[in-house]
């Protein structure tokens, strides 16, 4: 499973930013609007920046307790593509947002 993020601020090893490695990572807001600090695929280090759409590898990795999903950026998303798939999740957390919203007003008595 995948889920798509918005990258906020790329992380990289430079004169402001001490690292004990060379592990690129990005501050991304999840489509659901959770914000993490996600390391970036290798391949990628080089060409993430802010603005860019992330596609996140959610697979479990396989441990022989839980299975914590990966959360590695994977894919980046420039342009029309990125902003298209970014809305369509937007949309649809507004869309469970608002029927929430109407579950609870129904059942609660006091609501109105």
């Amino acid at each position: 499973m995948y889920h798509i993020g918005h990258v906020l601020k790329v992380i990289k090893k430079d004169k402001e930013t001490i690292s004990a490695d060379n592990i690129v990572q990005a501050v991304v807001e999840m489509w659901d609007e959770v914000k993490f600090i996600l390391k970036v695929e290798d391949s990628l280090a080089e060409q993430i920046k802010a603005g860019d759409y992330a596609i996140v590898d959610y697979y479990p990795i396989i441990t022989n307790g839980p299975s914590p999903p990966k959360q590695v950026i994977v894919k980046l998303l420039r342009g029309k593509t990125g902003k298209d798939i970014w809305d369509e999740f937007r949309k649809y957390k507004t869309k469970m947002e608002e029927m929430k919203k109407t579950r609870d007003l129904e059942g609660n008595p006091y609501a109105r």
